[in-house]
């Protein structure tokens, strides 16, 4: 079931390997992609606010279709003084991220409905089942590899501006 973990950890993967051909995508902009990653979810405060009795499942639903994120992150991104562009690429490439690994499960519903409020028609690839924790397992094997590559090309530069010197 791709979770908050798995949605961190794909973004994190994608930046640290986008990092190596663009500079300035750096660990402080890989957190911006995190962030963008968990946009969607931001609809999941309605399971605290109903256990205290306020209904707003109505009013927060758009935040989990893709126009509402979209406009999430373009409301987040006027939090930043520098480097909008960036920063708006970054949080919509984590919300298609998170919309990517979403369209990997078994929806009951018959999916998500990717291109309101253009099209009712629902999507769904269903390849995970909801209650599947192998692919965090995967997604946290990966990352490993992701992280000791990077550290392994970083190392290897360093080595090879020391060498030059």
């Amino acid at each position: 079931m791709p979770d908050w973990i798995t949605h961190i950890l794909a973004a994190w993967m994608i930046c640290t390997i986008l990092s190596f051909k663009y500079k300035q995508i750096n660990p402080a902009y890989t957190v911006v992609c995190m962030v963008g990653a968990l946009i969607p979810d931001t609809f999941k405060i309605v399971i605290p606010l109903g256990l205290m009795g306020i209904k707003v499942e109505n009013l927060l639903m758009p935040l989990h279709l893709p126009i509402g994120s979209l406009i999430t992150a373009s409301i987040f991104t006027l939090f930043f003084k520098d480097h909008k562009k960036l920063v708006l690429s970054l949080l919509v490439l984590g919300v298609i991220t998170h919309y990517a690994l979403d369209l990997l499960l078994i929806n009951l519903n018959g999916g998500m409905v990717m291109l309101f409020p253009f099209s009712w028609n629902s999507w769904t690839l269903d390849v995970v089942p909801n209650d599947d924790w192998h692919i965090t397992i995967l997604a946290m094997g990966l990352a490993v590899v992701v992280y000791f590559v990077s550290s392994w090309f970083k190392n290897r530069g360093n080595n090879l501006d020391k060498n030059i010197q």
